[in-house]
């Protein structure tokens, strides 16, 4: 009796050796349920960030103002795209995400500003925007003057002046 898992002393009853074997069993089927339970949650298939994706177009500088620092060096005509990536829990189950935010902008100026870029170059050619209108592409003068990642708009700002305007690229992550 010496190799038995479970220790029985001669003066308990045996009900409550029964007892004791059932609640072990018990706890030993929670405890199944739960590891499974766990594999199949861990196992679910990821959100995808084009499944929470949220865009909108606009030409309002106002709106714009509340994204990005625009009192220094304040536009005459903006049209931006604000792209938001919702990666929030969608159920008790989901795990917070970090939600990214993209800003793609195009100011014009009368007369550009001297934004005293301080930064590093970035390539010029990132900044072909897709999503901007056929009447808005044709104000736009190609020939770049600068293209720098500053913050001079926003934190994680990058820039390329060109004749006429300011192409502008924001991440918030």
């Amino acid at each position: 009796m010496d190799n038995l898992l479970l220790q029985i002393s001669p003066n308990e009853s045996l009900e409550t050796v029964y007892y004791s074997f059932q609640t072990m069993k018990r706890t030993a089927y929670f405890l199944e349920f739960l590891i499974a339970s766990m594999v199949f949650c861990a196992c679910s298939a990821p959100v995808q960030k084009n499944e929470n994706k949220k865009t909108f177009i606009s030409t309002s500088i106002d709106t714009l103002g509340l994204l990005i620092k625009l009192d220094a060096h304040p536009p005459k005509k903006v049209i931006y795209q604000y792209t938001l990536y919702d990666n929030s829990a969608k159920s008790r189950l989901d795990f917070d995400g970090p939600s990214d935010v993209y800003l793609e902008a195009v100011l014009f100026y009368d007369t550009l500003p001297d934004v005293n870029s301080i930064g590093e170059e970035v390539d010029k050619e990132n900044f072909e925007f897709a999503w901007l209108p056929a009447d808005f592409l044709v104000l736009i003068d190609k020939k770049r003057i600068e293209s720098v990642n500053d913050s001079v708009f926003s934190i994680n700002s990058k820039y390329s002046v060109v004749k006429n305007a300011i192409l502008l690229k924001v991440t918030w992550n």
